[in-house]
């Protein structure tokens, strides 16, 4: 969606009602303001709901030719996957479009726009995509540098988790000033969204673990920081911590032994 513009809508007050002869009736104004927001939060819906369609036809697609596939329609999939989860998240980033959607459907009594789900299936689906390339067609791989990308992306998955619990301000300027940065507890929503963010990150997680040493070890340069902060994250399922701490001993120690 190239714009989205959502009106600003209130709650009816003395100041937005006026008596007429039938009795009380809200303003005009105010009527074509809720119409509005209810056909624009309707129109994102509709808009996920089209972008999640694509990525289901795209992977029932791949799942069932991925022996025949050659590199052009490799290099289409990976375009369709990656413009897609990049769309995600540029909706997810947007916060102001955020507060405004989530007011509207508040008013209209209307659940929100799935967004962070949108974010999830997309980054998930293209995980899936390049891992799978990368365990089963070494040639398209090797040419295509799946693994330089599929590490990109896991690293982009990890920051945007970090994000949500409020690290990466404080791993940006601690790079800078020897200053501490105190990690504040989350706010309930914060709590939920984290919550809605760690079956990916799971994923992730699992990936990384299930890699070659040879290959952890060639991009540890990456990994290594987000990774850290993922120590200091607060979490809401243990089984990031297992996870972490799996790839810890078996990933990072051997190769800090190597050192």
């Amino acid at each position: 969606m190239d714009s989205i513009d959502v009106p600003e809508v209130a709650r009816s007050n003395n100041d937005t009602e006026k008596s007429s002869g039938l009795g009380i009736t809200r303003d005009d104004s105010e009527d074509d303001n809720l119409q509005t927001a209810a056909y624009v939060v309707s129109r994102v819906k509709g808009h996920l709901a089209i972008q999640l369609l694509i990525i289901q036809v795209v992977t029932d697609l791949y799942k069932m030719h991925w022996r025949s596939l050659s590199v052009g329609t490799v290099d289409v999939l990976l375009e369709i996957y990656s413009s897609i989860a990049l769309h995600s998240h540029q909706l997810n980033s947007e916060t102001t479009l955020q507060l405004k959607l989530q007011r509207a459907c508040t008013i209209l009594e209307i659940s929100d726009p799935p967004m962070v789900h949108f974010e999830n299936e997309s980054y998930q689906n293209y995980l899936n995509f390049l891992y799978d390339l990368l365990m089963n067609k070494p040639s398209v791989s090797t040419e295509k540098n799946i693994e330089g990308e599929l590490i990109s992306v896991c690293v982009e998955v990890l920051q945007m988790y970090l994000d949500c619990a409020g690290l990466r301000y404080i791993t940006q300027k601690a790079a800078s000033s020897p200053m501490v940065h105190w990690v504040l507890p989350l706010g309930s929503a914060k709590k939920e969204e984290l919550a809605a963010r760690t079956p990916l990150v799971l994923s992730v997680l699992q990936i990384l673990a299930s890699l070659e040493r040879d290959l952890f070890r060639k991009h540890i340069s990456q990994l290594f920081p987000p990774l850290v902060d993922l120590v200091r994250s607060e979490h809401s399922s243990r089984e990031v911590q297992r996870i972490l701490s799996n790839i810890f001993q078996s990933c990072i120690g051997p190769v800090i032994m190597q050192l």
